[in-house]
């Protein structure tokens, strides 16, 4: 009884003390809202003496302005859920105040705990924040430019006056949508999509991003977008502020003077060799690029002399063509070629128009000529990937490969085609690619969703089931795709299958023959909790039941050595001590078994522990580990780790245990303490000067009940090692060891830094 009195006492000293160092408001009441504790911070904040405790809580006249006080506190013990709110004292302070239900060791309802944390700086600086807010959004709305306000992933978050007036919107089809999406998605341009997704990230800006805007509310116009990073004082990416600015009647004064400007030199500035001639043939005008071109001067090239450049083999054949033209029964238009001032010859697309008087008499030619050489080379390109692309798909056999147009009809079908669903390239050409779906695909628009769903996002993978011409099926994985010219316009469909009904076969057997190892793991599992079951019920009998009569044996053979210790021989009273020693070794063996049963089968709360006082106070725990009788050699630092700090000391305390036990008659125990990092994690290391440990015993030296050497020489239960293992392997650790016999040993054990 004094014991537990004393204990008790400990435990309300420990408390009053955790009370007094709390720099928090809290108050402990009683059901009845009587005061049981309070920490010195209560004192000022709730106006409480110390002669309040066990005054109810309803008689004090606390500081704060809350006179719901009383059913807050009631409420959190009759509902047993915390209740919160938040509360002012009279000097304006705000306070956030908790009614928490208090609970004993046996989980009853015994109280309620009052805690109030001063929030008024937070409180007064989220008022700042929204005045600031709001003084940012006034200024928004002055500002005549159109302005928006973007989130990171591109949502708008508000836009000003000016942007609804503009584009003839509002906050419901603007706010919270993305940017891309708003007004018709007419901002959905990838280049403008790309820099503003880079402005938070990398924090860039950009400014004169030139965008023609077209609508029925806006008409065509030509706007200037600026775009920059608004940082946000949280941690958040903050948010981006995007400018739209009108810049279509500007531009288009600009452009008047282009075109005045244009014109005055167009014949010098296009890039076609620009002519004129006369009614009967002869050039009397050529501008700059016939020189850069030919590399002949302008007098070189008027009347006839031009035709020097030309091919020797288009020659006849342009005379006779401009010949005609000159009757003006034909239009001139037709292709030859010109040689370039470096020799080489290149394919020109020639037109001519003729100036008539009213009559119709022709006054003066007009023409020009147009590099096509590379046009050409294109069409020739053109035509051997055609015709490439149309052997790959007649050699590629393994995979079904068509093209469909902007309808869905099949245009194209490959040999793989044909053997995979078995219809003809002339069967399926102008058919709609449904004609490989199953009825029930058909029916419910299967090929439709794909063409639609490729459209929007490029491409559009999925494993279906399809059906062959005979009517059977086949599982296939397709991929479909759209293809676009070069202005980005839809030109039709590509689609790749191949089938998957083998493996979509052995991917059943696979699912089956998981689930059957699923069930088979259950019922090792079941098996499992049964044998730990029965691992405890033997951990009870060994506690109780074996110890018992083990007490009783020591306890008479103490009783015998010290009554009848006289009376017995030499022989008898050796007897005795061997009954004695053996009974403790028997112990300290049960003992061992719990503590390896009891690391085994806890769980375990890992958290940081300080490595350097554990190590301490484990050195301090044992004479044995105390000069003369060993040398500890203690090299700090010794980093914190996550882990169970009592299973860490009992592992500490076991390998030093070893290390001053293990060790040659007549030799005095030398042993270093010291850390290594490897990687995220520590590895502590007790280093010894024992007897070593062979090399073929290295690999069971952490088994359990192995023992190396016998009782006689070392004694020990075979366990304490296995203890270390278990322990550091449910902390997530590793343990090990490394050994020169006669030498001594190295132990260590591995786990995870703390940060």
């Amino acid at each position: 009884m004094n014991q537990r009195n004393h204990e008790l006492h400990r435990i309300n000293s420990d408390l009053h003390n955790v009370l007094n160092g709390v720099q928090m408001c809290i108050v402990v009441l009683g059901n009845d809202l009587c005061i049981r504790r309070f920490t010195p911070l209560a004192e000022k904040v709730l106006n409480l003496v110390p002669t309040d405790a066990g005054r109810p809580i309803t008689n004090i006249k606390p500081n704060i302005d809350f006179p719901g006080l009383e059913q807050f506190i009631v409420d959190a013990i009759d509902q047993v859920r915390t209740q919160q709110t938040e509360v002012q004292d009279k000097d304006g302070r705000w306070f956030s105040l908790r009614a928490l239900p208090y609970r004993t060791m046996d989980n009853k309802i015994d109280g309620a705990v009052l805690v109030l944390v001063d929030i008024d700086a937070v409180k007064r600086s989220g008022e700042r924040i929204q005045a600031a807010l709001d003084y940012a959004q006034s200024t928004l709305e002055t500002v005549r430019e159109p302005l928006l306000v973007l989130a990171a992933d591109l949502r708008v978050e508000s836009a000003n006056r000016s942007y609804y007036t503009a584009f003839g919107t509002g906050p419901a089809e603007t706010s919270g949508r993305f940017f891309y999406e708003i007004n018709q998605g007419r901002w959905n341009i990838p280049r403008l999509r790309l820099l503003l997704q880079e402005i938070l990230p990398k924090n860039t800006s950009f400014d004169d991003f030139e965008v023609m805007y077209e609508s029925e509310h806006t008409g065509p116009r030509m706007l200037l977008l600026n775009a920059r990073r608004v940082a946000d004082a949280s941690d958040k990416p903050g948010r981006i502020l995007l400018a739209v600015e009108d810049i279509t009647e500007r531009r288009t004064v600009e452009l008047l003077r282009e075109s005045e400007q244009r014109y005055r030199t167009l014949a010098d500035s296009l890039p076609q060799l620009v002519w004129t001639c006369e009614p009967d043939g002869p050039l009397d005008y050529t501008n700059d690029r016939w020189t850069e071109f030919t590399g002949r001067p302008r007098e070189k090239l008027l009347g006839n002399q031009w035709r020097e450049t030309m091919h020797p083999v288009d020659r006849e054949e342009t005379y006779v063509r401009w010949i005609e033209a000159l009757k003006g029964t034909v239009p001139y238009d037709l292709e030859y070629r010109l040689r370039r001032h470096d020799g080489e010859y290149r394919w020109f697309k020639v037109r001519a128009v003729p100036l008539r008087t009213k009559t119709g008499e022709i006054t003066r030619w007009f023409g020009t000529s147009t590099d096509i050489d590379d046009h050409k080379q294109a069409e020739r390109l053109l035509e051997e990937s055609e015709h490439w692309l149309r052997l790959i798909m007649q050699s590629v056999k393994d995979f079904a490969l068509f093209t469909m147009d902007v309808a869905g009809l099949i245009n194209s079908w490959n040999p793989g085609a044909e053997a995979m669903f078995g219809f003809k390239t002339e069967e399926v050409l102008g058919q709609p690619g449904a004609i490989i779906f199953t009825p029930e695909d058909r029916e419910n628009g299967a090929q439709e969703k794909e063409l639609i769903t490729a459209q929007r996002e490029g491409c559009c993978v999925d494993e279906r089931w399809h059906q062959r011409k005979d009517g059977t099926r086949l599982f296939l994985s397709g991929t479909m795709r759209v293809i676009r010219d070069e202005a980005g316009e839809l030109r039709g469909f590509t689609k790749v299958a191949r089938d998957i009904t083998e493996a979509r076969r052995q991917q059943a057997d696979l699912k089956e023959a998981r689930d059957s190892l699923e069930l088979m793991v259950a019922e090792r599992t079941a098996q499992l909790q049964d044998t730990v079951q029965q691992l405890e019920a033997f951990s009870y009998s060994v506690s109780h039941d074996l110890r018992a009569p083990l007490r009783a044996m020591l306890g008479f053979a103490e009783a015998l050595q010290d009554d009848c210790g006289n009376q017995l021989s030499k022989d008898g009273k050796g007897y005795a001590s061997r009954i004695i020693a053996a009974a403790h070794r028997l112990d300290r063996l049960i003992n061992d078994i719990l503590l390896y049963s009891r690391t085994a089968r806890s769980s375990f709360h890992l958290q940081p522990v300080d490595l350097g006082k554990v190590v301490t106070d484990a050195l301090h725990e044992q004479p044995a580990f105390q000069p003369p009788k060993a040398e500890i050699e203690l090299i700090h630092p010794l980093p914190p780790v996550m882990g169970h700090e009592p299973s860490i000391m009992q592992c500490v305390v076991n390998l030093l245990s070893n290390a001053v036990k293990f060790v040659p008659k007549g030799r005095t125990p030398k042993i270093r303490i010291f850390t290594e990092l490897h990687d995220e994690a520590v590895r502590l290391i007790i280093e010894d000067n024992g007897v070593g440990i062979a090399p073929e015993d290295i690999g069971r030296i952490f088994r359990l009940f192995e023992r190396l050497h016998p009782a006689s020489t070392f004694e020990g239960t075979g366990i304490g090692l296995t203890i270390v293992r278990k322990a550091v392997e449910r902390m997530g650790g590793e343990v090990g060891v490394s050994s020169d016999p006669g030498k001594g040993s190295r132990f260590w054990m591995q786990l995870k830094r703390a940060s």
